[in-house]
């Protein structure tokens, strides 16, 4: 019954996810629903079949300004596969609206075990869903995660490529990393790496370092705050975090639940 419900509140949230209008474009890698994940850095955990989970978030950019809402959403369709939508919405100073949507599938080749990380893969689309004038012509790509957890700290490591569907734009390659570590049962600390090389460059334009925390809100309910700053350019200056996720199932049902008893 739990399975039925779960299925069926995510089928009417990705109904009405797909039915909002595509106002305005930006091309933004997919991001991860806490806490399967940091800030931007996938964990390679997915979500257990017929479980799924919802997330609201708010990224304040300063120099350049600009602000990011964007809900997520995600689904076990078994253990090991798991579907993604994510749909941001944009707001600048003289234009606002919603961007390019991203969806795609995460894959877990290999359990955690013992010495070895666990590794995902994922695949994802992102049409071109803007007005002509803002939006690219689409891309697609694909990527690796790797999660290892040892007693109170998890590891997570990430590699994306995509490719836009413009062969006047290159391909765009993000690597990041980080950690959280568990100070309690209700809270954690976030650290992490984000580099990225656009579609307009040949390095690495950006690399940023982020902080924050976790806060188990509920038993249904996460809380994630924090701050990240351009080590390298200092574009942005300041870039602060907000999101509330939503996973209507209990702990017990996480997937490799024991394996992370077992750490501890």
């Amino acid at each position: 019954m739990r399975k039925k419900i779960n299925f069926l509140f995510f089928s009417l949230t990705l109904v009405a996810c797909i039915s909002l209008p595509p106002l305005w474009a930006i091309d933004t890698p997919p991001q991860p629903i806490v806490p399967y994940g940091l800030f931007s850095t996938f964990s390679a955990e997915t979500l257990k079949q017929g479980n799924s989970a919802y997330s609201l978030s708010l990224e304040r950019s300063i120099e350049p300004d600009y602000y990011i809402g964007r809900v997520s959403l995600s689904y076990g369709i078994t253990d090991k596969i798991e579907f993604g939508l994510s749909i941001p919405y944009v707001t600048e100073e003289e234009s606002d609206g919603f961007g390019n949507s991203s969806f795609g599938f995460k894959y877990r080749f290999v359990e955690q075990g013992k010495y070895g990380p666990s590794f995902t893969a994922l695949f994802y689309v992102s049409p071109p869903t803007g007005d002509n004038h803002l939006s690219s012509d689409g891309r697609f790509g694909t990527g690796g995660f790797l999660t290892k957890r040892i007693g109170p700290v998890t590891a997570h490591l990430n590699l994306l490529y995509t490719k836009p569907a413009s062969s006047s734009l290159k391909d765009e390659i993000v690597l990041s990393g980080g950690f959280d570590f568990s100070a309690s049962h209700s809270f954690d600390i976030l650290a992490e790496i984000y580099a990225l090389k656009p579609h307009t460059g040949d390095s690495f334009d950006l690399i940023e370092g982020r902080f924050g925390y976790r806060l188990k809100t509920t038993d249904y309910i996460y809380t994630t705050l924090g701050i990240g700053t351009d080590l390298k350019n200092r574009t942005p200056e300041y870039r602060f975090f907000f999101s509330i996720s939503v996973l209507p199932f209990k702990e017990e049902e996480f997937k490799d639940i024991e394996i992370l008893k077992e750490s501890e």
